[in-house]
């Protein structure tokens, strides 16, 4: 879980453009790291969701953008479950990478899309040991397409499963 939490602060650095990364496994345990500013400026907020001694814990950790701890906290009450959200179904049922459709995500109740996919064993395609995903809140798409240099007859768009255009960008008077 260490590992793994370090491992996703580093992408998130690496990335401005997601707003988290997380893993769900097969037993409901829980791996997220996303972008908060609750307690540090650039900071960053761990879920993990693990069972102990076969009891579930949900752990809250909050670090600065050094990755050096801020302020921790467990929630008992947080029923959150990675192995009922779309992200994780969608990914399972496909058995490959997924987005899904615009939604309000569960924890900074922001508007954005997930892309997710199944997490197979080495050599073992049969065998899946949870889903990973990526968050992007709309707003960074917007952000995206608005920083495009895109000529003069041109344009950029997103579109979605049905071939509507969800968001465009229209031309810009770049050389």
């Amino acid at each position: 879980i260490d590992a793994m939490e370090r491992y996703f602060f580093e992408q998130l650095k690496l990335y401005p453009q997601f707003s988290g990364i997380y893993y769900g496994a097969p037993d409901g345990g829980f791996v997220y790291v996303m972008r908060d500013q609750q307690y540090s400026s650039g900071g960053f907020r761990t879920k993990i969701i693990d069972f102990p001694d076969s009891r579930r814990r949900v752990r809250l950790q909050w670090r600065n953008a050094e990755f050096k701890p801020v302020a921790q906290s467990l929630t008992p009450d947080d029923q959150y479950d990675p192995r009922a959200r779309p992200w994780y179904t969608k990914a399972i049922t496909k058995g490959g990478l997924v987005w899904t459709e615009p939604y309000i995500f569960f924890t900074s109740n922001k508007p954005g899309i997930t892309t997710s996919s199944p997490v197979h064993r080495e050599n073992a395609r049969q065998t899946v040991d949870g889903v990973i995903g990526v968050d992007i809140e709309i707003s960074q798409i917007s952000t995206f397409l608005a920083s495009l240099r895109i000529g003069r007859n041109g344009s950029a768009f997103i579109i979605d499963t049905r071939g509507q255009a969800a968001i465009e960008q229209s031309t810009v008077d770049h050389p």
